[in-house]
């Protein structure tokens, strides 16, 4: 959560990836917001869809849903979190 804070709040993105358990490829999302209230939820964008039916959505288009930090950590929708692409940065 530290970490993920840092860069969001420093108006950095990043990129979490998830996959299906044993798979070695796996599909990537933007993570562009977190917000501590009612608790801790991480803002997803997943390019290959809107928002997801059933989930808290967010923008203009729907584009963003929202995930409790616990469900992203872990995974969701039959998938499992990867790995974490920090500190992008424009050259």
């Amino acid at each position: 959560w530290r970490e993920l804070t840092v860069e969001i709040c420093a108006g950095r993105p990043l990129i979490a990836s998830v996959r299906t358990r044993g798979s070695a490829t796996g599909h990537t999302v933007v993570v562009k917001g977190i917000s501590t209230r009612p608790n801790r939820r991480v803002l997803v964008v997943d390019p290959m869809r809107l928002c997801p039916a059933g989930r808290d959505c967010e923008g203009e288009l729907d584009e963003g849903f929202w995930l409790s930090y616990e469900e992203y950590a872990a995974g969701w929708d039959g998938m499992v979190h990867w790995v974490d692409f920090y500190g992008i940065r424009r050259k």
